[in-house]
């Protein structure tokens, strides 16, 4: 028995289970690249090293 959104699209409506999964794998995927970019925008160290750094240009 083939429901109207099945008949329609061609495809088997999700479950609300399914929604919930997917939406949480993108939510964390999206969190995942946040920090990839965050790091990769700052350099590794932690601030102090990156104050040092800062003030070293300024001479």
């Amino acid at each position: 028995m083939k429901s109207e959104q099945e008949r329609k699209t061609g495809e088997t409506p999700m479950t609300a289970r399914q929604e919930r999964q997917l939406r949480e794998a993108q939510a964390l995927r999206a969190n995942l690249l946040r920090r990839k970019q965050q790091q990769r925008s700052r350099p590794a160290g932690n601030d102090r090293t990156m104050a040092s750094a800062a003030s070293q240009e300024d001479r």
